[in-house]
């Protein structure tokens, strides 16, 4: 999978506490094993748990807009 925008590790199921690493959007990232409300990840050689929302199946689109196109200043 891949991390959501600021997608954040933790050391422990609950997701409680400040994050061990907060991750940039679209890092790969290895799912273990899929828990009751989160995933067992690991990420550059490091495990932890991430919740379902921070994780995406599909590469995240960053073409940086908000959606509304404006035109070109000639």
């Amino acid at each position: 999978g891949y991390s959501v925008w600021n997608g954040a590790i933790y050391d422990n199921f609950y997701l409680l506490g400040d994050p061990i690493s907060k991750l940039n959007v679209n890092t790969n990232i290895h799912v273990l094993e899929e828990l009751e409300n989160c995933y067992l990840v690991e990420v550059n050689g490091a495990t932890g748990y991430m919740s379902k929302d921070a994780v995406s199946k599909t590469k995240i689109s960053t073409n940086g807009g908000g959606g509304e196109w404006t035109p070109p200043v000639l």
